[in-house]
């Protein structure tokens, strides 16, 4: 499966109400990336891909260990943002688990949340 651009999708890793996030391959550079693909009907609205051009063009200049890098994106037609790949489960498939988790810990992901949000809003 591929999607436009030369991406080479791998797989899905998951779905929410926005859209769905593939495991991918950036030929080009030899890597693999997170794509993020958008649904609904907001994807043919002018002003709508306008908005997400410009959402896209200042989370690619954030650079702080607790955000995202994007490296591509593309308004028109069937949008997308392209995004490091992380790995290792998410704080909501560890929840999942039953096993809170310590306060120590939650202070930290706490702290690492507020950091990344002070970088977008900064």
């Amino acid at each position: 499966m591929c999607v436009s651009d030369g991406y080479e999708v791998l797989g899905e890793l998951g779905r929410g109400g926005m859209g769905v996030v593939h495991r991918a391959r950036d030929p080009r550079l030899g890597r693999e990336v997170a794509i993020k693909r958008f649904l609904g009907d907001w994807r043919h609205d002018p002003e709508s891909q306008a908005r997400f051009a410009r959402e896209a063009q200042v989370l690619a200049r954030l650079n702080h260990p607790n955000v995202v890098r994007v490296h591509d994106y593309r308004a028109e037609g069937e949008p997308y943002l392209v995004m490091d790949l992380l790995t290792g489960g998410s704080l909501a498939d560890r929840l999942r688990g039953g096993k809170p988790l310590a306060l120590p810990e939650r202070a930290r992901r706490l702290l690492d949340v507020v950091e990344g949000g002070f970088t977008v809003y900064a």
